[in-house]
């Protein structure tokens, strides 16, 4: 996590440094809730959901798409330990908001 910032930093720096690929700047989120987003941008960009929003997600998450993660081997997943998605299914998505909606008016 740490790499992925460019240092260890107990404050948000005003800067993060050059190298860094993940500025995170919200300071009600700490270190554990950090790795979950940090996992949330890694999966939804290695999927391809951030392929055309980089302009709006670059000051936080500079990696969306999965060639731009695996250029320089800064994020490696080992399948056969963790599950983890491999394809995003909008169509399931849909039915979840649908039910939910559907809830709601009940």
């Amino acid at each position: 996590m740490d790499g992925t910032r460019g240092g260890y930093f107990e404050d948000i720096p005003n800067r993060y440094p050059a190298n860094s690929w993940y500025h995170y700047d919200d300071d009600e989120c700490e270190y554990s809730c950090m790795i979950t987003e940090y996992i949330y941008w890694s999966i939804t960009s290695l999927l391809g959901a951030q392929k055309n929003r980089l302009e709006d997600i670059q000051d936080e998450w500079e990696l969306n798409t999965s060639s731009k993660m695996q250029k320089d081997k800064k994020f490696i997943i080992i399948q056969n330990i963790i599950f983890l998605p491999t394809f995003l299914n909008f169509n399931f998505i849909d039915q979840i908001l649908l039910n939910q909606q559907l809830f709601q008016q009940s």
